[in-house]
């Protein structure tokens, strides 16, 4: 049966235009880490409209991702039925969506993926306007596990059940691989706000509700645990320019299937030439005149 649990979620969703984890506030909430990259000079695209498509997004491992279960602990009892409640942190990181159509081949580091509608045909540089957003995969998994305590006390590992071993505090306890995935509950729809402050780009904010579910398999494969089924919200603020600055960003290709850790299956909806690319910072993006230096943050 599966359990529900509030806690607090914080997860850095770096957008696979970026290289490297961005300077933004994204996700469950998000901080991302800041790195330097130098500029890159680029032609730019007109002045326009978005097309509806799919964002994808990657969650590296050490960027900041992880769950805080200290205010609302894992009940007791959770793991094999012995365990004492959980109350640490879980790191997490990206678990990579493998599709051979995701481009580049042979594989993608895509983890996340976010559908996006477009703006109207009106949405000129100077305009602002608010569109729906909805996730429609996700898949990631602990960077190093968790390590959970049982009640039971012990003088050797002789003295736990399979699966356990004794630590330094005479009590016996075990290693968890988790996985999160999306819930079987409906995703809801969220907002993001898209500023076209310059030719080339400009800001957006996005607020983004998810309904997830954890499963933990202990670290000898014998037993599972979950789910734990949790919902939360990802708020995202960031750059995003009209196009690649040479960087060969991963896109997903109109029509391409793709499933996440749960097995859900969505078929990406997306303009031939992509024209929305979040994660990218803008250098002096003043007014709507172009400039040609462009970089990921």
């Amino acid at each position: 049966m599966a359990t529900s649990v509030r806690s607090s979620i914080h997860q850095c969703i770096c957008s696979v235009t970026c290289k490297r984890p961005a300077a933004a506030r994204s996700a469950f909430p998000v901080v991302f880490a800041m790195a330097g990259i130098a500029l890159f000079t680029v032609s730019v695209r007109a002045s326009g409209p978005i097309a509806t498509g799919d964002d994808a997004w990657v969650t590296p491992c050490g960027g900041g991702a992880y769950i805080d279960f200290s205010s609302t602990p894992i009940p007791a009892g959770f793991f094999d039925g012995i365990s004492e409640p959980f109350a640490g942190t879980l790191e997490l990181g990206g678990d990579p969506i493998v599709d051979p159509q995701i481009t580049p081949t042979p594989a993608s580091d895509v983890d996340t993926i976010v559908h996006r509608d477009g703006t109207n045909p009106a949405f000129l540089c100077g305009s602002s306007e608010t569109v729906s957003i909805q996730i429609m995969a996700l898949s990631l998994i602990s960077c190093s596990g968790i390590t959970v305590r049982s009640t039971l006390d012990c003088v050797t590992s002789a003295d736990c059940p399979t699966g356990w071993v004794c630590n330094a505090a005479s009590f016996c306890e075990s290693r968890w691989d988790v996985e999160v995935c999306l819930a079987p509950a409906p995703q809801l729809l969220g907002s993001m706000t898209i500023n076209h402050e310059c030719q080339k780009g400009g800001t957006y904010s996005s607020t983004l509700p998810v309904n997830v579910q954890l499963n933990f398999t202990r670290s000898d494969l014998l037993s599972t645990a979950g789910p734990l089924l949790k919902s939360d919200t990802f708020e995202s603020t960031g750059w995003w320019s009209h196009t690649d600055p040479g960087f060969g960003l991963t896109t997903l290709e109109n029509g391409t299937d793709f499933f996440d850790c749960n097995g859900n299956l969505h078929t990406s909806e997306n303009p031939l030439t992509p024209d929305f690319f979040p994660g990218i910072f803008l250098d002096s993006c003043v007014g709507c005149v172009a400039t040609a230096n462009v970089g990921p943050s």
